[in-house]
């Protein structure tokens, strides 16, 4: 069609020559500048130039200890594929978006829409397709695939971040009194997902709508039902599993029910936002969140929580070493996964979450690996106070606390000074041994009141009629027993076999510094034991 006589001779004259070239710099300049933020447009740009390193989420979330995420572990042997997530070429090939979704998906509708959105936005699949495996659903090979090979792109755009409630036509500005409560950018997160699970029946949904709705609701201890809660009465993984619960009431007390029930009761109402609904999207935000730095310029550790639609598909193997890289030097700059080494057919996927403890990994992920090295107990002595432990708390008397892992070796000094309390009048030598004697006792007497035994655990575990929660559990509950059983073991024989008084005095004089690496840094213990000294006395 020719141009309006208007615009004809305009782009004739000489006038086009200026104009027209400047006017494209300066679309050139508004597109640059509104890259170096997240946004909701079709896709995320950016002007950085080197990839960049990013990890699983690993913060404290408000109102509990440590965080992490994701779905389940493997216990496989055999080939473990190592990813990173880089660049976008070549993708597409000759198949069609509905093609290569219904591959993708495997019968699953929901999830076949989410692939044709992520396509649709610049994202695509090569290569691998979900599938039922020994862990659950996963993500596994249709064909041979080399080493280097991309196999899922998802635009940063379709990721869920508490940065995209500063320009949701309904949040906007309700990441403000969250942030004045002192809660984190997760339950900002989750503030959003829970709006977003409620909505997707509404005509005006986001282009988070998708994902959202393909979320499953993970198997956190949280949202356990009372059989199971039941497994885990008398245990330290109980009481923290009811530390956080009470958190969740909580923030769910302070942020709905006397806050937006009451200033937005037209975007949240307690007949869909409940206790149980709230708590599930806390625990899907958890699971399956990824630290991504808030913009291009990538500074120091100014990272957002991040939900990643398909890349969250991939299954736990703690053996895999992988890396994440968020790249925003593409077009649209993506989150992608490339495979690090070769893959046959039918064979599935891996990442790997991070290196945590077993009620680490349960808390926040909802499931456990055996025989889990990671795992330790602490065991905690008062110093200079012959006191009850509620006393201890109570009046914040110098604790000596050591950390204690699966082979069950207790450091020496804490005997010697355990000794120095309960046997004076004895020697070096001899007080050591009455400690290891009365401490041994005492984890006898906390075994023996757990509501069963490691013999009977494991015999239970063989069942192939116990449901996933109940194994979950079993298996945390048997790496906790063999730990202190362990530690019994290793107790019992300092009793029959004293150290030497030059091994007791080099523990003593060392301090810390003889200590195996302190295994905090992976979550909490498996369990925490307070060493009463007046119970230790009274123990013939």
């Amino acid at each position: 069609m020719p141009l309006c006589p208007p615009l004809s001779r305009f782009f004739k004259s000489k006038s086009a020559v200026f104009w027209v070239p400047l006017a494209l710099c300066a679309v050139f300049l508004i597109e640059e500048v509104q890259t170096k933020r997240w946004g909701r447009g079709k896709a995320l740009r950016g002007t950085v130039t080197a990839s960049t390193l990013i990890t699983r989420r690993s913060t404290l979330p408000t109102g509990c200890r440590w965080s992490p995420h994701h779905q389940r572990p493997s216990r496989r042997n055999g080939l473990h594929n190592t990813l990173i997530f880089a660049t976008t070429s070549g993708l597409i090939g000759g198949s069609t978006t509905g093609t290569i979704a219904r591959d993708f998906a495997n019968g699953d509708k929901s999830l076949e829409r989410l692939v044709q959105s992520v396509i649709s936005q610049g994202g695509n699949i090569h290569g691998v397709k979900v599938a039922q495996t020994e862990l659950g659903r996963g993500l596994v090979a249709t064909r041979t695939l080399k080493r280097g090979t991309t196999v899922i792109s998802t635009p940063l755009t379709l990721c869920p971040n508490p940065m995209a409630i500063s320009t949701h036509p309904d949040l906007r500005g309700l990441d403000m009194p969250l942030r004045d409560m002192g809660y984190g950018e997760d339950y900002i997160l989750a503030l959003m997902i829970e709006y977003e699970t409620h909505n997707l029946n509404s005509t005006n949904k986001s282009e988070f709508a998708p994902y959202v709705s393909v979320l499953p609701t993970p198997p956190l201890p949280v949202l356990l039902g009372e059989r199971h809660l039941k497994m885990l009465e008398n245990t330290y993984h109980g009481d923290q599993v009811q530390r956080l619960s009470r958190a969740i009431n909580m923030s769910y007390e302070k942020i709905f029910v006397s806050g937006v029930f009451k200033s937005h009761s037209h975007l949240f109402s307690p007949k869909f936002t409940t206790l149980k609904s709230w708590s599930a999207s806390l625990a899907k935000v958890w699971s399956r969140s990824y630290n991504l730095y808030k913009d291009s310029r990538q500074i120091g550790d100014d990272l957002t929580w991040a939900m990643v639609p398909l890349a969250d598909l991939v299954n736990h193997d703690h053996r895999v070493e992988n890396n994440y890289i968020q790249d925003f030097d593409t077009t649209p700059p993506s989150f992608l996964l490339r495979l690090q080494s070769d893959m046959k057919e039918g064979e599935q996927v891996f990442i790997t979450y991070g290196s945590h403890t077993s009620l680490q990994y349960y808390m926040f992920y909802g499931f456990v690996l055996p025989e889990n090295k990671l795992d330790f107990v602490t065991l905690t002595l008062p110093t200079s106070c012959q006191s009850t432990t509620t006393k201890l708390k109570k009046q914040k008397i110098p604790l000596t606390s050591v950390e204690v892992n699966t082979t069950g070796v207790v450091p020496l000094r804490l005997l010697a000074r355990a000794a120095n309390e309960i046997a004076p009048a004895s020697s070096l030598r001899e007080g050591v041994s009455v400690a290891a004697e009365r401490v041994s006792e005492i984890l006898k007497r906390r075994v023996k009141n757990l509501p069963s035994s490691l013999e009977e655990d494991r015999e239970t575990l063989k069942s192939p009629d116990i449901d996933d929660p109940s194994r979950v559990i079993l298996t945390l509950r048997i790496n906790h027993k063999s730990i202190l059983q362990n530690t019994i073991r290793y107790l019992d024989e300092i009793v029959a076999s004293p150290p030497s008084i030059e091994d007791i005095e080099r523990s003593i004089h060392s301090g810390m510094s003889t200590d195996p690496p302190s295994l905090r840094e992976y979550g909490l213990p498996i369990d925490e034991i307070f060493l009463d000294l007046q119970e230790m006395s009274n123990i013939s």
